[in-house]
């Protein structure tokens, strides 16, 4: 992979997805479907609005910086997965990030590498279950070229990892 400088976006992006991660302390388990939801959990792993902003605002924000220059802002996707699980995390917010930033841009071929990426990722934190149920909509509107309707359905992911709003 070639190296590149820090982007504040991708930062500020792979910050605020951290709890995602957080929710699978431990083994790779899965944390039951009941329990996502469970403000009680939510407060333990310290997932809110500050650590989790609304996807919906993330991409508002985005709207705000106007063009982005993918080619430029573009990062290779790591071929192989640490040993480290709170490394994952981290890799898996940035990938999360490429993801907005993909989408942003709508390069619809970059898009299936991220997801890869990321389902990778997940699955090693015990959230492949979570990630891939959304998975076939995602792909079906970025195909279709309705971008928007996209950026809905990522939103509706988030209810996997954070507050109610």
């Amino acid at each position: 992979m070639r190296a590149h400088p820090p982007n504040p976006l991708a930062t500020l992006l792979c910050a605020s997805l951290l709890p995602f991660a957080a929710l699978q302390r431990g083994g790779a388990q899965e944390v039951p479907e009941d329990l996502i939801g469970d403000e009680h959990v939510r407060e333990e792993f310290g997932v809110n609005h500050f650590t989790t902003p609304s996807i919906r605002e993330l991409f508002s924000l985005l709207d705000e910086l106007g063009s982005l220059p993918y080619d430029t802002l573009q990062r290779e996707t790591p071929d192989s997965i640490a040993r480290d699980r709170s490394v994952v995390a981290l890799v898996l917010g940035t990938l999360i990030s490429d993801g907005f930033l993909v989408v942003q841009t709508e390069k619809v071929s970059e898009l299936e590498g991220i997801g890869r990426a990321i389902l990778k990722q997940a699955k090693v934190l015990g959230a492949g279950m979570r990630v891939t149920k959304h998975t076939k909509s995602i792909l079906e509107s970025s195909g279709l070229g309705e971008w928007e309707k996209l950026k809905t359905e990522l939103a509706k992911t988030q209810s996997d990892v954070a507050p109610r709003r």
